[in-house]
């Protein structure tokens, strides 16, 4: 049995009463004017597998009675204006839960130990909050995880996040844009040994990060889509770059990168020619990407990576000399002005 709501939010006072509804399995009240405290006793829908109450104005905390809807799969409650010492929350009791996220919202504390009892996550967005402190070793327990976006907090040690997530072997998009603020990007080429084989995404953008492109990027063959904008990086693009196979989307937007455009970028395969179009990527991400995400409501959003428009941003650099001659389909991806 399930529920949708689109836009009838001249019912919510009725919202009281749903919790009699004992047989729900799905909740569908996203993108609506929904407002107040999240029901209080949600939690005698103990057979609810879906609840989808994002973008809306819900306020207030997690209710605790949210702890009895063990059969949760997917719990989304993004883009309101949610708050609350997140791991103080005992996640625990949500065995089944796949999908979790919570992104846009106002909680506080730390990233919460008893998440990682939810051996069953595939994709976690903790996005756009204000949680502080480190990655944990306990997140190597989620070993189905391969979907995790936690940018636009207070995250430190980028060095020990690398070291760690490097070990969660099913991740494919890792999403840590505006965190670590003013740390050194890691450099050690050796940092991530065999780890990060099936990462397809990567954000690092918005830390302001001193350093250089990381070394340990080159071993990323299954990258496709990398952001280091808006950091301190400095020094040349370098040439590596150029023999990974898989990327299509490169943005070093707002650095200090000098010297000239590498000649190797122009053999980019995965640019550069019709087989590597008719190969893409076109299954569906786990949730929505978010290419500018401080506003999470914007058009810019993707479920796909096919989606993403191939594109090579470095403006407001300090780059020089000529570009390449390069293909067409090259040419035409290399961008200058904003996205």
């Amino acid at each position: 049995m399930s529920c949708r709501i689109f836009d009838l939010s001249l019912l919510m006072p009725s919202l009281t009463t749903i919790v009699q509804l004992d047989k729900l399995t799905i909740l569908e009240l996203f993108s609506n004017e929904f407002e107040g405290p999240i029901l209080k006793d949600i939690g005698q829908l103990s057979k609810l597998e879906q609840l989808l109450l994002h973008i809306n104005n819900f306020t207030g905390y997690l209710p605790p009675s949210l702890m009895s809807c063990t059969n949760l799969v997917t719990l989304n409650l993004r883009v309101n204006h949610l708050e609350g010492d997140l791991s103080a929350f005992n996640f625990s009791t949500l065995q089944r839960l796949n999908t979790l996220d919570l992104g846009n919202n106002n909680f506080t504390g730390t990233l919460p130990l008893s998440l990682y009892s939810c051996k069953s996550l595939t994709a976690v967005r903790l996005a756009s909050n204000q949680l502080e402190g480190h990655i944990s070793l306990a997140i190597l327990v989620l070993r189905s995880l391969s979907f995790l976006s936690i940018s636009t907090n207070k995250l430190t040690n980028i060095t020990g996040a690398i070291r760690i997530l490097k070990e969660v072997k099913n991740l494919t998009t890792l999403i840590l844009t505006k965190n670590f603020m003013n740390e050194a990007i890691p450099n050690d080429e050796n940092i991530i040994g065999e780890g990060f084989q099936n990462l397809q995404i990567l954000a690092l953008g918005g830390c302001n990060f001193t350093g250089q492109v990381p070394k340990w990027l080159a071993k990323l063959k299954n990258l496709e889509v990398l952001d280091l904008s808006q950091n301190r990086i400095s020094g040349l693009i370098p040439s590596w770059l150029g023999s990974l196979p898989n990327i299509f989307y490169i943005d070093l937007f707002a650095n200090l990168i000098s010297g000239e455009f590498p000649k190797e970028l122009t053999s980019l395969w995965a640019l550069a020619t019709q087989e590597s179009n008719n190969q893409v990527d076109r299954s569906y991400l786990e949730l929505l990407v978010f290419v500018m995400p401080n506003n999470a409501t914007s058009q810019q959003r993707y479920n796909q990576l096919s989606s993403l428009p191939p594109a090579i941003y470095l403006r407001n650099n300090n780059l020089g000399g000529n570009i390449p001659e390069a293909p067409i389909a090259i040419s035409s991806c290399v961008r200058s002005q904003p996205k």
